[in-house]
């Protein structure tokens, strides 16, 4: 009786063991695992970037690819110097208010640096939906740039952000002395439609999350901005490209 005893009372600890013995095993499984995982068929370490795209053969159709810098197309509009060594990309929302607050802020930069900046627009609508006041009113100002009334319509619509609709986008023009039954035609036809959607593409690509946001020449300035701001910015661009012209004349 004695020896039963002892034999039942040391089951729970031969228990204990195998269980502890299970857990060991497990563990140097999942080690060599990691192991193999991070060594190729030869065994050579992998790079850190392999390691982490392993398993992900194709890229993703979704993804917005990833842009560095807006590119100016001969369809943007521009004003400002025609040989400028410094070029103001803003993207804007003609439903933004902060926008609207921008319009006298570029003007007057244009004014300080009349032979050295230019200012190109990128319409940058915050939704898809075409139909929405922000896509027509930049169709309609587009519109108006068969006309070379671009700026004037564009500063125009700006005044007052809170009231884009069709009778404001014929009245505008009717000020500026285009002819109604043509630019009605623009409009319904939604012309410039494909280029302004190129632009939100564009700007997704950028990861642009706002307006306004301006890129000048290499920097950015995300948000609204002073003179100060964008004067402080042209100037050290401008300071670096006279560096980079004196060294290389140099050499």
């Amino acid at each position: 009786m004695e020896s039963r005893y002892r034999i039942l009372s040391s089951r729970p600890f031969q228990i204990l063991s195998l269980v502890v013995l299970a857990g060991f095993l497990t563990l140097g499984l999942y080690a060599l695992s990691v192991i193999r995982d991070t060594f190729d068929v030869v065994g050579n370490p992998l790079q850190e970037s392999e390691v982490k795209i392993r398993g992900t053969d194709t890229p993703d159709p979704l993804i917005t690819p990833t842009l560095s810098y807006p590119r100016v197309s001969l369809t943007d509009p521009v004003k400002g110097a025609s040989n400028a060594k410094v070029t103001i990309i803003g993207y804007e929302d003609y439903s933004c208010p902060h926008c609207s607050g921008m319009v006298d802020v570029m003007n007057d930069v244009l004014e300080l640096y009349p032979d050295t900046v230019r200012y190109v627009i990128k319409e940058y609508p915050p939704t898809d939906n075409i139909e929405d006041s922000s896509y027509q009113a930049a169709n309609a100002a587009r519109c108006a740039d068969r006309y070379g009334k671009f700026w004037e319509y564009h500063d125009r619509l700006f005044i007052n952000p809170f009231g884009l609709d069709s009778v404001t986008f014929l009245e505008v023009a009717s000020q500026l002395g285009i002819p109604s039954e043509v630019f009605q035609s623009c409009l319904d036809q939604q012309t410039y439609i494909p280029l302004i959607k190129d632009n939100v593409t564009e700007g997704k690509g950028l990861r642009i999350e706002g307006t306004p946001y301006y890129f000048i020449n290499d920097q950015e300035i995300p948000g609204t901005a002073t003179v100060l701001d964008f004067k402080t910015v042209i100037d050290d661009v401008l300071s670096k490209l006279d560096s980079s012209n004196t060294n290389s004349e140099s050499n």
